[in-house]
């Protein structure tokens, strides 16, 4: 069994290949997916966005967040 608390790749959330593997905070698809919430509730909440900038960094961190959307 590992516990990784600062590990936040996608790719350890593959169970097959990973199977011992745990973490106690979100992957960063899901901190992305939630980021993209937050834009959507505030905007429901009459907030004007017009737009939304990217910027990611090419590792494993920038181009797992970059695919969520």
């Amino acid at each position: 069994m590992q516990i990784a608390y600062g590990a936040s790749s996608q790719t350890l959330s593959d169970r097959k290949a990973y199977p011992f593997f745990l973490r106690p905070n979100p992957s960063d698809t899901k901190q992305t997916e939630y980021m993209a919430q937050l834009l959507e509730q505030l905007r429901e909440r009459g907030n004007e966005i017009n737009a939304v900038n990217i910027i990611y960094s090419d590792s494993l961190y920038g181009r797992d967040s970059h695919k969520v959307g």
